[in-house]
């Protein structure tokens, strides 16, 4: 997952406090979950690809796109797993989607 700064105010709480950041947004991450922060530049751009969650294999397209959110797009959500499968809810598990 990762963080990108929005503004130069939270860019050193990022860097020093990732973790935080995302806890300011409302998400808890476990610990085993890594997170990685870039400075993003002109010539650099970069991707947050949100896990795709348990009970979701063999999905099309559009049914897992429907699970994800602006939030998740931007790596301050994990994307919820669908009714049904047993997964808790704000679970980070599966594999990029």
């Amino acid at each position: 997952m990762m963080v990108t700064t929005t503004t130069i105010a939270n860019f050193p709480k990022a860097v020093i406090d990732p973790r935080g950041v995302l806890a300011d947004f409302g998400l808890s991450l476990p610990a085993d979950v890594g997170i990685r922060i870039w400075d993003s530049t002109a010539e650099a751009r970069y991707l947050v690809i949100p896990l795709q969650p348990e009970g979701t294999a063999g999905w099309d397209e559009a049914r897992l796109a429907a699970l994800v959110s602006r939030d998740s797009m931007i790596g301050t959500a994990v994307v919820q797993p669908p009714l049904g499968t047993g997964v808790p809810a704000g679970a980070p598990t599966g594999a990029p989607a």
